[in-house]
């Protein structure tokens, strides 16, 4: 929020309106806040007290029979946090309160993305996550992160501050028709806490495209590599949790 923090105390009729215009930026800031369709029902209804206090507060501020004073004090009590904290200036104390309030909620763990798009943190509520030591990626060229900065794999480790291990290679196919699979990099992992399999793209693309198959022993289709790598997986890494990535939408299938 941009709050006038040059008040001029000087000048009772202007001090009032440059309070009456901060209060209009709180209000505007309020709107905003309630308008996001992700906000839960405690959330507002505290966000909703919070408002009324602190437009009480502020009103009570501008009120013209009280003196230089008393609106000093009033000034400084308003700078004072839900949880006790003085701030610097009012603009802080808002931020901070509604922070808090957010903070308070479990369920609340918003996140603006690089987008401006609000969403929900949802990695502090899993408690399995919170168990995982590792990490392990397989697949193409999507789980490779070819042409990213960064792999999904990365951005998840830095997320739990956990290790992760890529084994994920461009091109490849679950099925064991080409000679670069991914059921050569399952029979890789070992002792794994927690596993990503992405893949299919490059089944389709692949020659003819691969068999999708019934037999589920047989590797060299895609039905059959995919039930037999989940079951290699699990075999070499008890307790292991799997993660299965849809395939991605490509123009050529």
């Amino acid at each position: 929020m941009n709050l006038n923090k040059s008040l001029i105390d000087s000048d009772g009729v202007t001090f009032r309106r440059q309070m009456i215009e901060n209060l209009k930026i709180i209000e505007d800031t309020f709107n905003k806040v309630f308008g996001y369709k992700d906000l839960s029902t405690q959330e507002r209804k505290e966000l909703s007290e919070f408002k009324n206090a602190l437009e009480k507060e502020i009103r009570a501020i501008v009120m013209p029979e009280m003196s230089p004073l008393e609106v000093t004090e009033e000034v400084s009590k308003s700078k004072i946090d839900l949880t006790g904290v003085k701030h610097e200036t009012l603009s802080q104390r808002i931020d901070a309160d509604i922070n808090n309030i957010i903070k308070k909620d479990k369920y609340s763990n918003l996140v603006v993305t690089q987008n401006g798009t609000l969403v929900y943190d949802y990695s502090k509520l899993s408690q399995t996550i919170k168990q995982v030591r590792n990490i392990y990626c397989i697949g193409d060229s999507v789980a490779r992160g070819l042409h990213a900065k960064k792999n999904y794999g990365q951005y998840l480790s830095e997320k739990l501050n956990i290790p992760v291990n890529n084994f994920a290679v461009s091109g490849a196919t679950f099925s064991t028709a080409s000679n670069n699979n991914i059921y050569k990099q399952a029979n890789q992992i070992q002792n794994a806490d927690l596993v990503i399999i992405q893949g299919t793209d490059d089944d389709w693309l692949y020659g003819n495209g691969v068999k999708i198959g019934k037999d589920k022993t047989d590797i060299s289709t895609f039905y059959g590599a995919f039930y037999q790598i989940i079951k290699l997986i699990r075999l070499q890494n008890k307790g292991v949790k799997i993660i299965c990535m849809t395939a991605t939408r490509q123009l050529p299938v």
